[in-house]
């Protein structure tokens, strides 16, 4: 468990698997369409909280997204996040930067972010700027997050705590 106003390192792994109707044919090169889609990714986070209140950290994400992963050099996936979080004036709510970069997204340069992070109450907090979200927490083993990041990335994860530190997303 992280420990209050201590540096914290976090691992991250994902794995995901689409199957795919057989037989389509994309219409441009006329090759069918893969019977699945993996996704493998590694990385790591890690948040540093400073003497002032404030928060600095980076996420560096690797991987591969293909029907084959690995097997070529454009299936590679990357990621790095560069982010910094600040009080406001009220002594609840936080003042968010970040800087986004992906070689390999949609949006394949850097990308600026702002946020306000208001909590009016305990469970509730609004990320109002981009990127965007909504988290609520009725109580200790539930949690529901929605978010938005331009331009087209909705999601919505509920989870479940099943015991100290182990939880259901």
């Amino acid at each position: 468990m992280p420990v209050e106003g201590k540096p914290t390192w976090i691992g991250i792994g994902r794995f995901g698997r689409v199957g795919l109707a057989a037989g389509a044919i994309l219409p441009d090169s006329g090759m069918p369409v893969p019977a699945q889609l993996w996704l493998v990714e590694t990385g790591v986070t890690h948040v540093r909280p400073r003497d002032d209140g404030s928060t600095i950290g980076g996420t560096v994400l690797v991987g591969s997204a293909s029907d084959r992963p690995f097997a070529a050099f454009r299936d590679l996936t990357a990621m790095a996040i560069l982010f910094a979080s600040r009080p406001a004036a009220n002594g609840r709510d936080d003042w968010n930067a970040s800087l986004f970069y992906s070689p390999t997204s949609q949006l394949p340069f850097p990308l600026p972010g702002l946020a306000y992070v208001w909590r009016p109450y305990a469970g509730v907090e609004a990320k109002l700027g981009l990127p965007a979200g909504l988290e609520w927490a009725p109580d200790d083993d539930w949690s529901l997050s929605l978010g938005y990041t331009p331009l087209v990335n909705a999601t919505a994860v509920l989870r479940r705590r099943l015991a100290a530190g182990f939880s259901a997303v």
